[in-house]
């Protein structure tokens, strides 16, 4: 009885529910005006048209009802076969385009007739045909992307989507290096070394980049332009193009991110590693550092044919890259460009550090990817790593790494900067190229990447490997390997016992005004110089011995012996008691500048060193004491010179580097500070923030504790029960960040607890005053 009334209950809810709804849809028509067309259902579309409609564009052309971008991929591929037998790399790449246009030209007529009637219409606007990948671009609606996929020759239609760069470089105070010096990551890839000891620079060899567009007027790349003209009439015809449809008609760059990459790959003044190269450049990403897919085809179309009578380049930078998974929808651009003999290198990604992160079309087996590492050979937690998804997920990516952690270089209105990226490795291995292609303009794209891979420092295990590739490029070995140069080398020893002498300087001297080329030796003694052909001084010299020269002759292809037997010199001893008002400071570090010998103090505080004649600075360094310095400590053969120190107490102090995990490290700002005030210190990084974010444990024997959080806090890294602990201790706290404080509606207020409890801390933030 209990059930039958609760069903007799629920009818009467359900029929009070559709009455309701009912009396609703009643009232909403009565109140539309009259005339008021219902809103048009979705079309009926095929099953045969949708399974050729990217779903996301049916989705939005339907809703939308206007025109949107487009790609169609039309079927058929050229065949490269015949092309590529041709010996003569002109003829070849001609044969290549001749291929691939016979191709789109024959597959796309019906394709383009479509378009053509559509356009009349006003259903398709902004037409343009490729042949690089056998597909068009355009602006259509509905019923001309409905035409279009009825065609048995289209493939696929879809969106022509937006691709984002992911960095953007940020300018830096300084201009050029003094033009002696290069930057760190030209000298790291040892560049700087090509150009010096193998005459290489890159001379002869053209570049492009594709990406935000280039600075002419940039101090560090005018002059390396290709249609540059020193009367200001500069030619841009084959040696620039806006893909972007901006109109631009001579290189320009409102983003920063080409002429950045641009100038490492050749600017001078130290920031290029083929100074000696010239540039073109296209423009496929805009202002804010977006591009489309079709803007991309046209520019490696563009650069597989720059047009009539124009010369194509030798090698392209990509800096660029989209992480839409295994796409191939580049692949084919890829493929044309490698057979039109070009090199084109590719930024793995900045999706790291997780594995099969590298971004298309650095991914593809034609494609040679690139990872970033910073100034100490660690790759950089950013870098995407292989595998890649293409042959099942077992294609090893990337190929090599290079420079990529605040790389220095050009950057729009003649000013300098820093960015991090695989884009910013990139560069350093198109400059590579460069340089090769000088030392052997006959080396093809296979035996570029050959050379690159089997010269790289290893790094990782195995090699290679889906984290480094091969390895960190080396500019010297590779150039070495393909250059025509002779080879040195040899072992330097002692000569009293025959033991070998690690760190010795190699100093090669050419007849030629060029510049000397130097090396050390290894653990073992031995080294290796490449040298271009010619008439050198060779001197050995190392710390403590009397330095050895001799006249070489070095020849082509030939490997010639030379061994170094280096007698000590005289010495004299140093000796003295340091002392901190009139007690002896034990263990106390005694070093003597621009030398290796190094001792420490006994019990006494007294201690002892051996060194040759001549005039030493010494410094003494020790917790919990300002630095003692004795300049032009003068040391004569067979005598003994006496130098006491009385050092004056200062606070123990740590640094903690909170900026180096995301690569925004300020920590120089209080290195340099506390170098020229003497006060010693031990500085922990914060390197990854899982495991080197310091403990109370670790802060506690010091007296202040100086915290760079340049976009962090502690907080932000699970810091605040140390550093509370640090501070219930009485320990005192310099802490510099962006977000640790914030103000209430009556005074300045520090939010975290470690502050709250303990003023004794002292704050500094950018955009506010120091509080205590």
């Amino acid at each position: 009885m209990k059930a039958k009334r609760t069903l007799h209950r629920l009818g009467w809810v359900v029929f009070l529910l559709v009455l309701l709804f009912s009396s609703l849809v009643w009232m909403a028509r009565a109140q539309k005006p009259e005339g008021t067309a219902e809103p048009p259902l979705p079309p009926s579309v095929p099953p045969a048209l949708r399974l050729k409609i990217e779903p996301a564009l049916l989705k939005q052309l339907v809703e939308d009802g206007s025109r949107l971008p487009i790609i169609v991929e039309v079927r058929g591929q050229a065949n490269l076969s015949a092309a590529l037998t041709e010996p003569d790399p002109t003829r070849r790449r001609q044969a290549v385009i001749a291929a691939l246009q016979s191709t789109a030209q024959s597959s796309q007529a019906g394709v383009l007739a479509t378009l053509a009637e559509r356009e009349a219409v006003g259903g398709a606007t902004h037409i343009r045909s490729f042949w690089i990948f056998n597909g068009l671009a355009a602006e259509a609606d509905l019923d001309t992307v409905l035409a279009l996929a009825a065609r048995p020759e289209v493939r696929i239609v879809r969106r022509d989507r937006e691709i984002r760069l992911a960095d953007r470089p940020r300018a830096s105070p300084g201009s050029l290096p003094d033009g002696q010096s290069v930057e760190w990551n030209i000298a790291q890839i040892r560049a700087d070394l090509a150009w010096n000891a193998l005459n290489v620079d890159g001379t002869g060899v053209v570049v492009a980049n594709i990406d935000t567009g280039v600075d002419l007027l940039h101090p560090a790349l005018l002059t390396r332009y290709r249609g540059y003209d020193p009367h200001g009439l500069h030619i841009h015809t084959c040696n620039w193009f806006d893909a972007t449809g901006g109109g631009a008609t001579y290189p320009v760059d409102g983003h920063g991110h080409g002429t950045h990459t641009m100038g490492t790959i050749l600017g001078g003044g130290g920031i290029g590693v083929a100074p000696g190269a010239t540039w073109i450049a296209v423009r496929a990403f805009d202002n804010q550092g977006v591009g489309q897919e079709s803007w991309l085809h046209a520019a490696m179309q563009w650069v597989v044919d720059p047009g009539p009578g124009c010369t194509p380049p030798d090698v392209v930078s990509n800096s660029w890259g989209n992480s839409w998974g295994g796409t191939d929808v580049f692949r084919a651009d890829v493929q044309a460009m490698r057979a039109a003999g070009i090199f084109a290198p590719f930024a793995a990604g900045n999706d790291g550090p997780d594995s099969g992160t590298v971004d298309a079309p650095a991914s593809y087996p034609e494609a040679f990817a690139v990872g970033a590492v910073d100034s100490e050979d660690v790759i950089a937690s950013f870098s995407s790593r292989g595998p890649s998804t293409w042959f099942g997920g077992n294609l090893t990516k990337p190929e090599v790494s290079a420079p990529g952690v605040n790389v220095r270089s050009s950057l729009p209105g003649g000013a300098y900067g820093e960015s991090s990226g695989t884009s910013m490795a990139t560069p350093h291995v198109a400059g590579l190229a460069a340089l090769m292609l000088q030392a052997d303009p006959t080396l093809t794209v296979d035996q570029i990447e050959s050379v690159i891979e089997s010269t790289a420092l290893p790094l990782g295990s195995p090699v290679p490997n889906n984290t480094y590739g091969w390895g960190r490029i080396d500019a010297y070995a590779a150039v070495a390997a393909v250059a025509q140069a002779g080879t040195v080398t040899g072992t330097v020893t002692r000569a009293a016992d025959g033991a070998p002498i690690a760190g010795a300087t190699l100093t090669a001297d050419p007849s030629t005004p060029d510049p000397s080329v130097a090396t050390l030796t290894g653990a073992d003694g031995t080294y290796t110089l490449a040298l271009t052909p010619d008439r050198y001084t060779l001197t050995a010299s190392a710390f403590g011995y009397a330095s050895d020269s001799r006249v070489i002759q070095v020849v082509t292809d030939t490997t010639l012996t030379e061994n170094f037997a280096l007698t000590t010199l005289p010495t004299g001893t140093l000796t003295g008691r340091v002392t901190s008002s009139g007690q002896p400071v034990a263990d106390a570090l005694i070093a003597v500048t621009d030398t290796p010998v190094t001792t420490t103090t006994d019990a006494a505080g007294v201690y002892t060193a051996t060194l040759p004649g001549g005039s030493y600075t010494v410094t003494v360094t020790h917790p919990g004491y300002r630095v003692g310095v004795a300049p032009a400590v003068p040391i004569t053969a067979g005598q003994t010179t006496v130098r006491d120190f009385d050092l004056v107490t200062a606070p123990t102090i740590l640094l903690v580097d909170s900026g180096d995990w995301y690569y925004d490290s300020q920590i120089d700002y209080y290195q340099s500070s506390l170098d020229e005030l003497r006060y010693p210190y031990d500085l922990w990084t914060v390197k990854d923030p899982a495991t080197d974010v310091p403990a109370a444990a670790d802060l506690l024997p010091y007296d202040v504790v100086f915290w760079s959080s340049p976009q962090d806090s502690p907080g932000y890294l699970d810091a605040t029960n140390a550093m509370t602990t640090y501070l219930e201790a009485g320990g005192s706290l310099f802490l510099s960040g962006q977000d640790v404080a914030y103000y209430d509606d009556y005074y300045p207020f520090i939010s975290a607890p470690y502050f709250r409890n303990y003023l004794k801390a002292r704050y500094v933030r950018d955009d506010t005053q120091v509080f205590e």
